[in-house]
């Protein structure tokens, strides 16, 4: 701004200058028009701060930090939108693997239980009449230990097709336990007598750990036997001659509750870790194959589930190449089964010295037949029964 500006007041007044240096003049005129020194003031006007360069560069600094911030955003949304399409798509994998691992293991258990079905006719028309010839025969007979050895492998084939069949059950939840009160000390000595000749035979050390007293024990005494049999025929299928292998009972208390342990122990080839989170599921086996006989993979799964059914707990310790230990916890009383739906029966103990072959008593019916044979009654008796075969079979038994 230039010129002179005349006014006779005391002050001067600019508004809306612009920010930059100023010089400020003022002087006087006398009355004879004569002027004055003229005065300076320097004057410097600073921008208003929305025109400085730190409002201009931190506005600049927000922009690219939003800018940035939104970019890392989008691309945040890019990465978690595909790390769960990728999630889905292994889930989806994953379900459809499920699927089909269900699938193929569902059609092998019904192919075993089929199997299992049709077994058991032909296995009970080889073992009956086995058993009627061994009842004909003498130990010293020299057809008599063939005639044995045929009978305890038909057995032998038999337990598998029950374990086939309660495999199917057990899946099903048809499974009931059937309750007696028994003396575990006596029924584990009855249950190992079957594997004395083998342990014998292959040179394995099979010690049997038992108090002298009696542990009574409220169980399903089959299904007992059958997951201790188990137990005892997977550890002599795994160790080598030479090898040691123990059943033990014991009674002990956890959580201030009374329990029954029995314990299967063996030195023979171990169970991988890998394997033994699954070592109680169906059809599950490991990579070695077992000394003898053939490894299935349903035994143990029939251990889980009778320890399950009587409220107990089965634990595995194993170390590859040392042995594995299986405790079977039994709850002790019958109070734990009061909302199950359970039978009792009374349990009236095997002779430890019987065998299949021994003579079983005549009973009085037979007898009663005989009296009626002799005083010339005629009798009739129905045979209901679908195989033809064993119709015919049961009809011979009767007609002699």
């Amino acid at each position: 701004m230039n010129g002179w500006y005349a006014t006779e007041e005391k002050k001067a007044a600019y508004t809306n200058l612009p920010a930059g240096d100023y010089v400020f003049e003022v002087k006087s005129v006398y009355p004879d028009g004569t002027d004055s020194v003229v005065n300076t003031l320097a004057i410097r006007i600073l921008p208003h701060w929305s025109q400085t360069i730190w409002f201009r560069l931190c506005v600049l600094l927000v922009i690219l930090l939003i800018t940035g911030y939104a970019v890392h955003r989008v691309r945040r949304e890019q990465r978690r939108a595909k790390r769960e399409l990728l999630l889905k798509h292994e889930l989806h994998i994953s379900n459809m693997e499920r699927e089909q691992e269900k699938q193929i293991r569902e059609e092998r258990e019904n192919f075993f239980t089929c199997v299992a079905h049709e077994l058991r006719t032909p296995l009970t028309l080889v073992l009956s009449p086995l058993q009627e010839l061994l009842h004909r025969k003498t130990n010293t007979d020299p057809d008599y230990k063939a005639l044995s050895l045929m009978y305890e492998n038909g057995n032998s084939l038999h337990r598998l097709v029950d374990d086939l069949l309660s495999v199917q059950k057990i899946e099903a939840g048809m499974m009931k336990l059937c309750l007696s009160e028994v003396n575990v000390v006596a029924l584990l000595k009855e249950t190992a007598t079957t594997f004395r000749q083998m342990a014998v035979s292959r040179k394995i050390d099979f010690v049997l750990d038992l108090p002298d007293k009696s542990i009574p024990l409220w169980v399903d005494i089959e299904k007992v036997a059958s997951a201790i049999r188990n137990l005892l025929s997977n550890a002599f299928k795994y160790t080598e001659a030479g090898g040691n292998i123990t059943l033990a009972v014991m009674e002990n208390t956890m959580d201030e509750k009374d329990y029954c342990r029995i314990v299967v122990s063996d030195t023979g080839r171990g169970i991988p870790v890998e394997l033994q989170h699954r070592v109680f599921d169906s059809f599950v086996t490991g990579g070695a194959a077992p000394s003898f006989s053939t490894k299935v993979g349903i035994g143990l799964r029939i251990v889980k589930n009778t320890m399950d059914m009587h409220h107990g707990t089965v634990d595995l310790q194993s170390e590859l190449g040392k042995g594995s230990s299986f405790s079977l916890n039994f709850p002790k009383g019958k109070a734990h089964f009061a909302d199950d739906n359970c039978e009792e029966t009374v349990y009236e103990s095997v002779d430890d010295n019987a065998s299949p072959t021994d003579e079983p008593a005549v009973p009085e019916q037979v007898n009663k037949k005989k009296n009626y044979l002799l005083q010339g009654i005629k009798t009739t008796l129905l045979v209901v029964e679908d195989n033809p075969d064993i119709r015919q079979y049961i009809v011979s038994l009767f007609s002699e």
